[in-house]
């Protein structure tokens, strides 16, 4: 509806009840529905409360801009202050160039000769400052305590990675690699968790090991300090304390774990007296073959006890006086002498000498035995003297009573009793005789005899 405008003459209704409105079209009054020229809510905007506030608005004689004021609830005229204007449609800063009053103190990455109070943003390698552009006055931009969020960090390039730093000195934080052996220490409660971990036990929490810890033979040979060669561990100062090392004297030596006498320094003719009461745990030699003495004619050893074998090379002579015992009590031991060419292997050569088995100082019973070696000569030779009279072998009982043996020369004779039965008692092998029989035990206490006669 071009050019069409709505006169001021009044309203009328056709008899249909359409509302007719006088308008004004090219200068020709007509009238016109009044639904076909104004469509509100969509062509028109409807008349409100905020529509008259505006209306009520009168002219206020200068540029002005129309705003809402939400403290009155109502259409305004906007003043425009200081530093700005209206005109021809535009508002403008009055500052100059239009643009910002170059008195502000605005934050610059360099120092802007244009600006009067402008702040210059610099870095300094460790935190951000503003230096003074002209407003006067320099600052350190900082970060908090506690600003930087986990988040806010960058990235680690892997999983199992603690932060840190490994370089030598001082830089920037470094990722350093968490094994699975480290992270099973960190996640343990405590101290003793963690020994528990590595394995280790109640000495790793020690200050130092007593004697108590170390358990027997656990310390071995090549845990203790090293010696000097030929010495031997001991302690030869005065009271107790720690283990020395003693040199090897004059007339021994030690080689390849052996200490020996070596015959020099008159070790071969040192008394034995201070060996009273002193262990000897190895042979006693002499430091050549065959030429050394046991003791004297002045100095005699009384007795001597063996726990197993004596040999002699030569002859064994033993005053009237003195015994030769060989262990004591049950025990079963040997005595060997060797056969020399003087032609007779032991000679009692004192009148009274006597050769006892078992009725030695350490008494008990003995065997004598004589094993032959050579098959040319006679094994045991009793001979008497010219002018012998007693006999030269005896066998006697436990009454010390002579029952059997050989006179001198060299019958046999028997003392003891014949058996009153032939159930007597006997040994199988035993042999009587008397005047008239001869008794021999075929059984055990079974005895047959036989009658002997002239001939």
């Amino acid at each position: 509806m071009a050019d069409t405008k709505i006169s001021a003459l009044p309203e009328t209704t056709n008899p249909n009840g359409s509302v007719m409105i006088p308008v004004v079209e090219g200068g020709v009054t007509k009238k016109a529905s009044k639904t076909n020229i104004l469509k509100l809510g969509s062509e028109t905007q409807a008349w409100d409360s905020f529509l008259d506030q505006i209306a009520a608005l009168t002219d206020p004689n200068a540029d002005k801009i129309l705003y809402w004021n939400n403290t009155t609830n109502q259409f305004e005229w906007l003043t425009v202050g200081s530093g700005l204007s209206i005109s021809g449609g535009s508002i403008t800063a009055s500052g100059g160039g239009g643009g910002a009053p170059t008195t502000a103190q605005y934050l610059t990455l360099a120092t802007d000769a244009t600006l009067t109070a402008e702040r210059v943003l610099a870095f300094n390698g460790s935190r951000f400052s503003v230096t003074d552009g002209g407003a006067g006055g320099n600052y350190d931009v900082d970060i908090a305590n506690d600003g930087i969020t986990y988040a806010k960090i960058q990235n680690v390039s892997a999983t199992d990675k603690l932060l840190g730093r490994i370089t030598a000195g001082a830089g920037d934080i470094e990722e350093i690699t968490c094994t699975a052996a480290g992270r099973a220490l960190i996640d343990d409660a405590d101290a003793a968790a963690q020994r528990t971990t590595l394995g280790l036990g109640a000495l790793a929490v020690k200050s130092s090991i007593a004697t108590g810890d170390i358990n027997g033979d656990a310390v071995t040979f090549a845990k203790l300090q090293n010696i000097a060669t030929a010495r031997l561990l001991g302690r030869s100062t005065a009271s107790s304390g720690d283990v020395e090392e003693i040199s090897i004297g004059s007339g021994l030596s030690l080689s390849d774990g052996v200490l020996s006498a070596t015959g020099g320094g008159g070790g071969a003719t040192a008394a034995l007296d201070n060996l009273s009461s002193v262990a000897i745990n190895t042979s006693l030699l002499s430091d050549a073959d065959n030429t050394d003495d046991l003791g004297s004619s002045a100095k005699q050893w009384r007795d001597i006890y063996l726990g197993r074998y004596f040999y002699a090379g030569g002859v064994l002579a033993f005053s009237y006086s003195s015994f030769l015992t060989f262990g004591s009590g049950s025990a079963n031991l040997d005595f060997t002498w060797n056969s020399v060419s003087i032609g007779y292997c032991m000679s009692l050569q004192a009148s009274t000498a006597k050769f006892a088995i078992g009725a030695g100082p350490g008494g008990g019973a003995g065997q004598f035995q004589v094993n032959c070696q050579d098959a040319s000569i006679p094994v045991i030779i009793a001979k008497a003297a010219s002018s012998q009279s007693a006999n030269v072998f005896q066998n006697r009982n436990s009454s010390n009573t002579p029952v059997s043996g050989f006179d001198k020369d060299g019958h046999l004779f028997d003392t003891f009793s014949t058996p009153s039965s032939s159930g007597d008692t006997g040994a199988q092998g035993t042999v009587k005789f008397d005047a008239s029989y001869i008794y021999v035990c075929t059984t055990t206490n079974t005895w047959k005899r036989a009658a002997l006669s002239a001939f």
